[in-house]
């Protein structure tokens, strides 16, 4: 079975990709300005000295676009349907909201009865 990447290594790929961009070498400094995280806690991260806070995780699967970065702490990805009502629940009119919302609890508490 395959290893998975650390956040190290994903980061160090993500740096290398950034310098074939620029065709030059970055520092850490400006790779952790890049990317919107405070070079400190970049090199923990970095190094394996720190786990990423749920909000610098978030802006790193955000950023890159992988979510490969939750395997690499443990933590599980979230539902891709979850995501997509988060983001599209204000979208929504009103009253679908509340039926929504409505047949969801209700679901539930059937679900509870049922156990």
């Amino acid at each position: 079975m395959d290893k998975l990447p650390t956040v190290g290594d994903l980061l160090f790929d993500y740096l290398h990709e950034y310098e074939m961009k620029l065709r030059r070498a970055v520092s850490q400094r400006e790779f952790a300005e890049y990317i919107r995280i405070d070079d400190k806690n970049y090199n923990h991260i970095f190094t394996g000295r720190r786990k990423p806070s749920p909000a610098n995780l978030k802006l790193l699967v955000d950023f890159f676009d992988d979510p490969r970065f939750y395997d690499a702490v443990g933590v599980p990805r979230p539902d891709e349907d979850l995501i997509y009502i988060q983001r599209a629940w204000g979208k929504l009119p009103r009253q679908v909201r509340e039926e929504m919302y409505v047949s969801a609890k209700n679901y539930i508490e059937e679900k509870i009865k049922q156990e």
